[in-house]
């Protein structure tokens, strides 16, 4: 605990010098661009806010913090895929119940407002990843 206090964080001079490495790793582990430019983000605001153990060297360290944030990430997406699963499939409007059709529209009613009452920046958020996939 007390090597944890005396130890700095990383300067960000030195973590811009170790970024190529750190987004060539993250693009090799998740082999989508946008999400490793992600997961580089995280992993160096993390190395930023903590202290670096200084026993092993920082190119080691950080590909440690850059895999925790990737075992993190496909923890969430497990969760969430397994969320979005658990609903089961829409119905067929043609195979609907005059019931399920009116809890669906009341659903939607619901949803949309809840939408539009949002402030802008998460209103977008929400409709990029829900509607435009």
């Amino acid at each position: 605990m007390a090597k944890q206090q005396d130890a700095m964080a990383v300067p960000v001079d030195v973590l811009q010098r170790h970024m190529p490495a750190v987004r060539s790793l993250a693009r090799l582990l998740v082999r989508d661009v946008d999400l490793a430019d992600d997961l580089v983000q995280e992993t160096l605001i993390t190395a930023h806010r903590r202290a670096c153990n200084h026993d092993v060297p920082l190119k080691f360290w950080l590909s440690r913090v850059l895999r925790n944030h990737v075992k993190m990430w496909v923890r969430a997406e497990t969760r969430r895929s397994r969320r979005e699963s658990s609903v089961g499939p829409w119905q067929n409007a043609d195979d609907a119940t005059p019931e399920f059709s009116y809890i669906h529209c009341e659903t939607l009613a619901l949803l949309s407002a809840a939408i539009e009452s949002l402030p802008n920046r998460y209103r977008g958020a929400v409709q990029s990843h829900y509607f435009e996939g």
